[in-house]
């Protein structure tokens, strides 16, 4: 089965400062598809596939080029010329589950992409007093895996399950007002073992192993 959406959307955004007698005015028309696909290969397994869009609107907080200087240490300044965040995300999901043997395997695959995603900049004087702005950057990625296989051990009357998941992450960030690229990956990998019948009493032995790297251009 095939579903192919699309919406409009218009978003209209006035504010007033009326101490300093300027009006604010943000206006969004965006276009945004939405596609949903399904494949049955059997009976309890197929393959799933989402696409979606989506806007979001930069607040009147975030707009207003007022300087909030109510932390003296932490003051923050509005951007007038945000542009509003688009979003695409895409997601495949795979799934196979045996009634009779009750084995499993589940399986997807995220990936997200923003365009003009808004980042707060952030800068340090001498006197160590914090400056934050909100900006537009070029773009925001990332892709996230999940893999998970359980089967039952007839034999130890046992049941085994082993999982993994990944996260890739890139996009802009500031250090001190200097524009960086920022990477990040990080994962997961489990596995354990467990009694089936738990009329009397339960037990589970596993562990999991996990990763977590960060790095800048």
């Amino acid at each position: 089965s095939l579903t192919v959406e699309g919406a409009v959307q218009n978003s209209v955004l006035n504010g007033d400062l009326i101490s300093d007698n300027l009006t604010i005015q943000n206006k969004v028309f965006t276009f945004l598809p939405r596609v949903n696909w399904r494949w049955e290969l059997g009976q309890s397994k197929n393959i799933r596939l989402r696409y979606s869009t989506s806007v979001r609107e930069p607040s009147l907080t975030q707009l207003q080029p007022r300087i909030d200087n109510s932390d003296p240490v932490n003051i923050y300044v509005g951007n007038p010329d945000l542009r509003p965040e688009y979003r695409h995300s895409m997601r495949v999901n795979f799934m196979n589950y045996d009634q009779f043997s009750f084995r499993s395997f589940f399986a997807f695959i995220n990936a997200t992409y923003t365009k003009s995603a808004i980042e707060n900049q952030t800068t340090l004087s001498d006197n160590f007093v914090r400056t934050t702005q909100p900006v537009n950057v070029t773009d925001d990625k990332s892709v996230a895996t999940n893999l998970n296989f359980s089967t039952p051990l007839k034999l130890f009357k046992t049941r085994f399950n082993i999982g993994a998941r990944s996260t890739y992450a890139n996009g802009i960030t500031f250090l001190n007002g200097t524009e960086t690229s920022r990477t990040r990956i990080n994962g997961n990998f489990n596995a354990k073992l467990e009694n089936r019948k738990k009329d009397i009493f339960d037990w589970v032995i596993g562990g999991s192993w996990g990763y977590n790297v960060t790095s800048y251009s």
